[in-house]
């Protein structure tokens, strides 16, 4: 038995014939890129951007969608107990997602803005109302 080094057959078989027809490949259509903002200036005005965010967001669709469903105390009219709690969620019958309720109310608060870019608002809008419920 004549031994040497054993070899791969990956490596020491004949490539395979390539197909007459390549793969057409896919290409994704280019979006049109949004011209960049300016920064927004949140605290100009004695924060009046802030202060029609936090009143935006204290909409009933807006409120729903963003912070999620509450719990509604209801009160029994049984006379062994007259006051029952049964805490039961609230339905979200809004059905949006959070970055339309985002863009939403970026077009509500900055519609010169929102025309231009309304990506980029909807991103700011979400940047700023995330930093003020978790860090304040």
């Amino acid at each position: 038995m004549a031994s040497g080094p054993r070899r791969s057959r990956r490596k020491h078989t004949q490539p395979k014939k390539a197909s007459k027809k390549a793969p057409a490949k896919k290409t994704r259509s280019k979006k049109q890129a949004e011209p960049p903002l300016p920064p927004i200036d949140w605290v100009a005005d004695e924060y009046a951007l802030v202060w029609a965010l936090v009143g935006r967001m204290e909409v009933k669709e807006n409120r729903l969608v963003l912070f999620g469903k509450t719990a509604q105390m209801r009160y029994a009219t049984q006379m062994a107990s007259p006051l029952v709690t049964d805490i039961r969620p609230l339905q979200n019958t809004v059905g949006d997602s959070k970055v339309v309720c985002y863009k939403r109310m970026g077009a509500d608060i900055m519609p010169e803005y929102f025309a231009t870019s309304p990506n980029t608002v909807g991103r700011r809008v979400k940047l700023k109302t995330e930093w003020y419920v978790i860090y304040l």
